[in-house]
C-alpha cells in the first residue's frame, strides 16, 4: 500500500508541468509561480491541520533548523525545475529532475552512514534510463542552462528526501514535515505573494483553478503521500518509485503543451 501511495504521488507531481506552464502563459515568472504554489498549498495544509489533528503542529525547537532546510530546498527544487521548464519543457525537465536517485544515494551514504548493494545502484541507473527514453529527451533540443537547472532541481530534490527522511527517524509524521516545508517555503514565497492575489482574483477563472491544482493536487496531495510512506519505504526505493511523474508529465506534454 506505501509503495502504490508513492506511485500515485509521482503521477500527481507529473501534474506541475502542467499547471507551471498555463501560469507561464499569463506572464507569471517562475519565482512567482513557484510563491503561488508554497503559499497557497501552506494555507491549505494549515487549515487541513487544523481540523485533523492540531499536534501536527508540535515539534522541537532543536528541530526547527531542520524543518526551515526542508522548506528551503524544497523551495529551491521547485524554481529551478521551473527554470528548466520554461528553458527546455517539461518532460526534459522532469527527466533531469530524475537522476534525483543517484544523489538520494550519494547523501544517504555520507549523511545516513547506509550501505548499499549492487542491485540498488543498477536499479537506479535502470529507473533514469528508461525515463529518458520515456521522454523522448534524446531528441529534445539541449540547452545547458536547461540542463545546469534541470540537475540543480535533483541536488536539491534529493536534499529535501534526505532532511525529510532525518525528521521522520526522529519521530515525526509525515504530514508534520509536510506542513513545516510548505510553512518555510510559503514564507520565503511571500517576497512574491502580490502575484498570488493577481493570479487568484484578476486573471480569471482558469488561472484561479491552476494556481488551486498545483498547490493541492501537485503538491500537499503527493508530497503527502509521500512523505507519510518514508516511515516505512527506503529512500532509495521511495525515490525510484516516485518515475511515474516523467511518464505522466511526458503524456500531459505531449497531449495537451503542444
Amino acid at each position: 500500500m506505501e509503495k502504490i501511495k508513492i506511485i500515485l504521488a509521482g503521477a500527481l507531481w507529473g501534474t506541475v508541468g502542467l499547471f507551471a506552464s498555463i501560469l507561464f502563459c499569463y506572464g507569471f515568472s517562475t519565482y512567482q509561480v513557484g510563491a503561488i504554489r508554497f503559499i497557497l498549498s501552506a494555507i491549505f495544509i494549515i487549515v487541513f491541520a487544523l481540523f485533523y489533528d492540531r499536534r501536527l503542529f508540535k515539534i522541537k525547537i532543536k528541530h526547527i533548523f531542520l524543518f526551515a532546510l526542508t522548506g528551503l530546498f524544497n523551495f529551491l527544487t521547485t524554481i529551478c525545475y521551473y527554470n528548466c521548464i520554461s528553458v527546455s519543457g517539461a518532460s526534459l525537465a522532469c527527466v533531469l529532475l530524475y537522476t534525483t536517485p543517484f544523489f538520494v544515494l550519494g547523501y544517504s551514504i555520507l549523511f545516513l552512514r547506509k550501505k548499499i548493494n549492487a542491485v540498488c545502484v543498477l536499479s537506479i541507473i535502470c529507473c533514469v534510463v528508461s525515463c529518458c527514453f520515456a521522454s523522448s529527451v534524446f531528441s529534445a533540443e539541449f540547452s545547458l542552462s536547461g540542463f545546469l537547472l534541470g540537475i540543480a532541481s535533483a541536488v536539491f530534490n534529493g536534499a529535501v528526501t534526505i532532511c525529510s527522511v532525518k525528521l521522520i527517524k526522529l519521530g515525526y509524521d509525515g504530514l508534520s514535515v509536510s506542513l513545516y516545508s510548505f510553512i518555510f517555503g510559503g514564507l520565503i514565497s511571500c517576497f512574491w505573494i502580490k502575484s498570488l492575489f493577481t493570479a487568484l482574483f484578476t486573471c480569471g477563472i482558469n488561472c484561479t483553478l491552476s494556481c488551486v491544482f498545483i498547490a493541492l493536487t501537485s503538491t500537499v496531495i503527493p508530497y503527502s503521500l509521500y512523505f507519510a510512506s518514508l516511515k516505512k519505504v527506503e529512500e532509495e526505493k521511495a525515490v525510484v518509485l516516485t518515475s511515474s511523474e516523467p511518464f505522466v508529465a511526458t503524456i500531459l506534454e505531449s497531449i495537451l503543451l503542444r
